[in-house]
């Protein structure tokens, strides 16, 4: 992988609960490429139609709460009010589709797709059983943002976006990654001026003893 240029694939996505194998859903995706250095290529975000009591109806009461205060659920009832709802199975299908395609048309030949995120192990289980276009699309590696919490909760602290919304914590992602490799680089460069100073000292004899 090494020799091929990279691509992140900055995902995040709103469910109604922890574990797809539960049957849980997706409510809402965003996606956003970069490149390594974090420059933008291309970004999507949509809600997912479906019937939104089927959807609240596999919530707990923290879910329920958080998708109440965050506007999820009123906008997933406004476009369940305003247009004849598919069968989840079948918007998940044209997000996948959506997704993918956003990919394809934006990677370069070659490219290693590598998946970006929050915590996104969490994402990558339902993408894998819900988006399988997608998923076949990725890279078996991924960067995982929360890591530099788990690691360095002093430097990095250690909460996750309280947005709750795909697109506004995939930027809070990204702004995580952008400081990390301010921090990173910075040390780097630090290190090498160091190491220049430090080759360039000669020794004397007539210094010792």
């Amino acid at each position: 992988m090494s020799d091929l240029p990279t691509i992140l694939v900055w995902i995040d996505l709103e469910t109604t609960g922890l574990k797809p194998v539960d049957k849980h859903r997706i409510l809402e995706y965003a996606i956003v490429l970069t490149d390594l250095e974090l420059n933008e290529i291309a970004s999507t975000d949509c809600i997912i139609p479906q019937d939104t009591s089927v959807a609240t109806a596999l919530m707990d009461d923290y879910v329920t709460d958080m998708h109440e205060g965050n506007g999820l659920l009123a906008e997933l009832r406004k476009v369940e009010s305003e247009l004849p709802v598919p069968e989840y199975a079948d918007s998940v299908r044209v997000a996948d589709e959506i997704m993918a395609e956003k990919l394809d048309n934006n990677l370069p030949n070659g490219a290693a797709a590598v998946i970006a995120g929050n915590t996104i192990g969490f994402d990558r289980g339902f993408i894998e059983k819900h988006m399988p276009i997608l998923a076949s699309r990725l890279h078996y590696r991924q960067l995982d943002v929360s890591g530099y919490k788990v690691g360095f909760p002093e430097i990095f602290g250690n909460k996750t976006s309280d947005a709750h919304r795909a697109a506004a914590d995939i930027r809070a992602s990204i702004e995580s990654q952008r400081f990390a490799r301010k921090l990173i680089l910075a040390g780097r460069q630090a290190l090498e001026a160091r190491s220049a100073t430090v080759s360039q000292t000669t020794f004397d004899e007539d210094d010792c003893c």
